[in-house]
C-alpha cells in the first residue's frame, strides 16, 4: 500500500481536485491522508464531500507550517510507501503506477519525476526539471541542482519515518530532505512528467527572503561539500544571490563567496558589479 500524504492551509478552492487526481490513481492500493494545517477556511466541508474511505482527515491544533504538516502525515502512515502532493496540485492518473513500477526496476529507495509548472488559469508556463537524464541521483547531483519538488517524490516508508521534513526550512524543504536522504538512500529520477502543479498567487515561492534564509540554513548543512567544489559553489552562490535580487538588494556577499569557491574573470567581475551597485539593475533588466 502507498500512503499519500497532502498538507493543506487555507486550501478549500483548490484541495478538491487535488484530492481527486490521488484517489483516481491507476493504483488503487492507497490511502490518503490530508492534514489540515488549522485553516480557518472550509476544507474540512469540501472534504466531506468525498466518500471513500480511503480518504482520512487529520486537523492540527495549530498552524504548524508544511512541514510540521508532512511529518504528522508520515507518522500516521501505515502502508509500505509514501508519496506526497501538495494541495493545489494534480497528479496524472499513472502516476503512483508508473513510479513503483520505476522503483522497483531501478531497485531504488525513493524515485522523483517531472511535472509541468501551470499558471492559474492553466496555461502551462515550463516543465521542471528541464534538464538531466534519468538515472540514479548523487548527494553531489542534488547539491549542484535542485530538480526535485515534493509532489514528484515517493519512496519507501522507513526513509521518511527515519529522517522527515525539517520545520525550521521556510522554503525549499524538498531540496532539504532529499539532500539528507541521498546520503542514506539509492534515489533515482524518473524523465517523465506524471504532475500538473499550479502557481498560486499566494504561494510561498512568492517570498524570495524566505529562499535567502533557506539557502544560509543549506549553507550551513552542507559547507564542506559545497566549497570543495567549484561547480557545487558556482550554482549555489548563484542560486542565493538571485534570490537576494528579488528582495531588491545587491548580492556583493554572495559573489564575493563566488569569486572565492569557483573563481574566475565573470565570476570576479559579477562581484565588482554588485559591490558598486550596478548588478541589481541588470539583473531587474534581465527579468
Amino acid at each position: 500500500m502507498v500512503s499519500v500524504i497532502i498538507p493543506s492551509y487555507n486550501r478549500a478552492r483548490t484541495i478538491l481536485p487535488a484530492v481527486e487526481s490521488v484517489l483516481k490513481q491507476t493504483y488503487s492500493d492507497l490511502e490518503l491522508w490530508v492534514v489540515d494545517d488549522c485553516s480557518t477556511d472550509n476544507t474540512e466541508q469540501v472534504l466531506a464531500q468525498l466518500q471513500d474511505p480511503r480518504l482520512h482527515y487529520f486537523r492540527l491544533k495549530k498552524n504548524s507550517g508544511a512541514c510540521t504538516a508532512r511529518n504528522k502525515g508520515i507518522e500516521l502512515a501505515t502502508g509500505e510507501y509514501i508519496a506526497f502532493n501538495d494541495s493545489d496540485d494534480q497528479w496524472h492518473a499513472d502516476k503512483l503506477e508508473k513510479q513503483l513500477a520505476f522503483l522497483k526496476k531501478t531497485c531504488s529507495d525513493v524515485v522523483t519525476c517531472a511535472m509541468t509548472v501551470k499558471d492559474e488559469e492553466g496555461n502551462a508556463l515550463h516543465v521542471f526539471p528541464d534538464h538531466g537524464e534519468e538515472g540514479p541521483l548523487t548527494y553531489e547531483d542534488l547539491l549542484l541542482y535542485n530538480c526535485c519538488s515534493t509532489q514528484l517524490i515517493l519512496g519507501k516508508a522507513e526513509c521518511f519515518k527515519q529522517y522527515p521534513f525539517d520545520p525550521f526550512m521556510p522554503r525549499l524543504q524538498d531540496w532539504d530532505e532529499m539532500l539528507r536522504l541521498s546520503q542514506h538512500f539509492r534515489i533515482c529520477f524518473q524523465k517523465e512528467i506524471l504532475v500538473d502543479a499550479f502557481m498560486q498567487k499566494d504561494s510561498i515561492t512568492k517570498h524570495p527572503e524566505r529562499g535567502v534564509i533557506a539557502m544560509d540554513k543549506l549553507f550551513a548543512k552542507h559547507r564542506d561539500a559545497i566549497v570543495s567544489h567549484p561547480k557545487i559553489a558556482e550554482s549555489f552562490f548563484r542560486k542565493k544571490a538571485s534570490f537576494v535580487c528579488q528582495t531588491g538588494k545587491n548580492p556583493s556577499a554572495e559573489f564575493k563567496a563566488l569569486r572565492t569557491y569557483a573563481p574566475s574573470f565573470a565570476n570576479t567581475a559579477k562581484y565588482l558589479l554588485a559591490r558598486t551597485g550596478f548588478y541589481l539593475p541588470l539583473f531587474n533588466h534581465r527579468h
